[in-house]
């Protein structure tokens, strides 16, 4: 009697298990419909990530080297990391030890309220301060104005939609603008938000794109070639032809600007007009531009090496091309820019600015030849001279925040500081990954003593309190492995938990599996992990994946009640 008793239970158990599974379905579902909607752009909070937010902060909060101030201010955000809350708390935490407002001089706090009642061209001023990209020649904006504005290119992005949605046609092409480099204040939730999100998404991207082609803007019309075919594919050739019309719109636009002496202008005509473009580059190198020094370099580096061997005309063999031959004359040249380059940008350091000597040091030959340009300057007492420089680079610098860390990293190991100053420094200047990077090093290190490697940890749950999501994933993949940390499965797992709840999607398939094997609970929990990861990628079928889960669940409920498989 008891044996027939099981297969009612066992009807029972696989109807509890597919309710489960419907029930984490529709969880699912409406946990990414009830995300942030990629338009809610009043909301600042939402716009910033936690981790920009941190940058920010951290670097407002240093206003002189090793004063009380700062050190203060820099102990208060050790705090808040090593609070075990949720980023929404942290956030406001943060924002009420550090209100950015206070650190803005008066004319830009006026600014600020021109703009919030619905001035569209303070609007459109303000998001210039916060794009802080001095590639446009026509939007008559003196940058040194608002320097003190931390760059923001979510925050811009609100700003210049509001002057957009009111006709400012400047405000229009800036947004696009905004969009195609990966300012959309929604980009970072693309992938967080379902199908339909995404689709509006990119629809007001390409939109706004549009908008910009209309408005005649140089960019856009150069850019054309970008926007995406939504019509049928037998009108394809007419986009084709439309798209050719406007790009040779744009470099007219272009060229009349360069004519009249814009350097930017010349710079993207470089980037865009390929038959011209090292001419271009070399007329921005002769008044000054350190990128068209550079690039115009290049150019004279690659003529060197296709023009570096000549070929005996008697018995075909290859030799070595003459000291006046036009290999080498190129090479001279592009030395010789680069020489004029780091000389330029120097001189700009001398005068406050930065960001040029970060252009010149992004460029890998130029590193490589550092000690060539230095003229018997200490390379060390050159990287000591430039890292302060480059905090404030980080800051108001156009170029990629995360390289311009990297060259900070550099410039601290060239000046000969040790991993543990080197982390200090990168979390007193904001730099959050740099500073996961360098507190494992310090962590591998055999011949660390164990206070530097507790010192270590303290730092890594520092970068992990903060984000961004991918410092969390490999802090909590090295938790539970034990690798360089003490092995620890519930704080493992929930640093995963938190980058998974930033759609950090290495984070979700390492929670999928990790969970799999720790029972009927936890598998629910991975397979919600997986499902989420699925839909995040647009692959709508895991279906089998569900199988396989069910069939796992099934077994292991068989294997309880005693009963073998067939």
């Amino acid at each position: 009697m008891k044996k027939y008793l099981k297969i009612p239970l066992f009807v029972l158990g696989l109807f509890i298990v597919l309710v489960l599974l419907v029930a984490t379905g529709i969880l699912i579902e409406l946990e990414i419909e009830a995300l942030p909607q990629p338009f809610d752009y009043d909301d600042p909070e939402s716009l910033v990530s936690l981790a920009e937010r941190t940058e920010r902060y951290i670097i407002r909060a240093n206003p002189g080297k090793d004063s009380p101030e700062r050190i203060a201010a820099i102990k208060a955000l050790e705090d808040i990391a090593l609070l075990d809350v949720s980023d929404d708390e942290k956030s406001r935490l943060i924002h009420a030890r550090f209100p950015e407002e206070s650190f803005w001089t008066e004319d830009m706090k006026y600014l600020l309220k021109t703009a919030e009642s619905g001035d569209a061209e303070a609007q459109f001023q303000l998001g210039c301060y916060y794009l802080k990209d001095t590639r446009f020649w026509d939007d008559g904006i003196d940058y040194e104005r608002g320097k003190c504005i931390i760059k923001s290119g979510a925050l811009a992005g609100k700003w210049f939609r509001r002057a957009a949605l009111q006709g400012h046609k400047k405000a229009q092409n800036r947004l696009f603008f905004c969009y195609s480099i990966g300012y959309h204040p929604s980009s970072k939730k693309l992938f967080m938000a379902n199908k339909k999100t995404r689709e509006l998404a990119l629809r007001e991207t390409d939109e706004w794109h549009l908008k910009a082609i209309a408005n005649k803007d140089p960019h856009a019309l150069l850019e054309s070639r970008s926007i995406p075919i939504h019509e049928a594919r037998e009108t394809e050739k007419e986009l084709e032809e439309e798209r050719w019309r406007n790009m040779e719109e744009g470099l007219a636009l272009a060229r009349e600007a360069a004519s009249q002496g814009h350097v930017q202008a010349m710079l993207l005509l470089g980037r865009y007009d390929y038959y011209g473009s090292d001419e271009w580059f070399r007329q921005a190198a002769e008044l000054g531009s350190v990128e068209g020094m550079l690039r115009h370099a290049d150019t004279c580096e690659w003529e060197a090496k296709e023009n570096g061997e000549t070929e005996n005309e008697d018995d075909g063999v290859v030799d070595e091309a003459a000291p006046d031959s036009a290999g080498n004359i190129s090479a001279a040249k592009a030395d010789q820019w680069r020489r004029k380059a780091f000389d330029t940008a120097m001189k700009h350091l001398d005068e406050g600015d930065a960001a040029d000597l970060c252009t010149f040091l992004l460029n890998d030959s130029c590193r490589e030849h550092l000690d060539d340009y230095l003229d018997g300057e200490d390379k060390a007492a050159f990287a000591s001279r430039i890292r302060e420089p480059l905090r404030e680079a980080f800051v108001q610098t156009t170029g990629d925040r995360e390289q311009i860390g990297n060259i900070y990293t550099w410039a601290e190991k060239v000046a000969g500081e040790d991993d543990k100053t080197i982390c200090r420094h990168c979390l007193e200047a904001g730099y959050l990954s740099e500073l996961y990077t360098i507190a494992m090093v310090m962590l591998e290190n055999d011949n660390a003593d164990p206070q530097e490697k507790t010192e270590a940890i303290r730092l890594l749950r520092v970068a992990g309190g903060f984000g961004p999501p991918d410092v969390r994933y490999m802090l909590g993949v090295r938790y539970l492995d034990g690798k360089g940390v003490p092995q620890n499965w519930e704080e493992g797992i929930r640093l995963l938990r938190q980058a998974a709840g930033q759609r950090e999607s290495g984070a979700m398939m390492e929670l999928s599996g990790r969970l799999w094997h720790g029972g009927p609970w936890k598998r629910i929990e991975s397979l919600k992990w997986y499902l989420k990861y699925r839909l995040m990628w647009e692959d709508d079928s895991p279906t089998g994946y569900c199988i396989d889960w069910l069939n796992g669940l099934w077994n292991s409920i068989r294997g309880k009640m005693g009963i073998k498989s067939e």
